[in-house]
């Protein structure tokens, strides 16, 4: 069993998951249970904090589909937390690869602000 998420997790997963539900209008809860492979209830549950014990399984699913957005470069859905690990990495100049990832990331729109 894994270990359940810090409640700021719990509390962001949930603020997702509530902006996408307004996002979506109406049928809101629906659209965003089928992003996250959830059901309907559970999302309505979850963000309404009426979710009964064991809320860091939903909140692991929405965030696993709600948290990044798809990485022009890699064509692939990733996490802010990947996103940040190449955009703001020094450069990888031992790997001819993972350079041109890193200089896609310095052009990218969607570029991370430096801490």
């Amino acid at each position: 069993m894994r270990e359940p998420l810090p409640q700021v997790e719990i509390e962001r997963a949930r603020d997702m998951a509530a902006r996408a539900t307004k996002d979506a209008g109406e049928g809101g809860f629906a659209a965003v249970a089928e992003r996250c492979g959830l059901k309907r209830s559970a999302v309505s549950m979850f963000v309404r904090r009426k979710y009964p014990a064991g809320e860091s399984g939903v909140a692991r699913d929405v965030l696993a589909a709600l948290d990044g957005f798809t990485c022009p470069y890699l064509n692939a859905h990733i996490t802010q937390d990947a996103c940040r690990a190449v955009a703001l990495a020094e450069p990888p100049t031992h790997n001819p690869l993972k350079l041109a990832h890193w200089q896609a990331c310095r052009q990218c729109p969607g570029k991370p602000k430096e801490a």
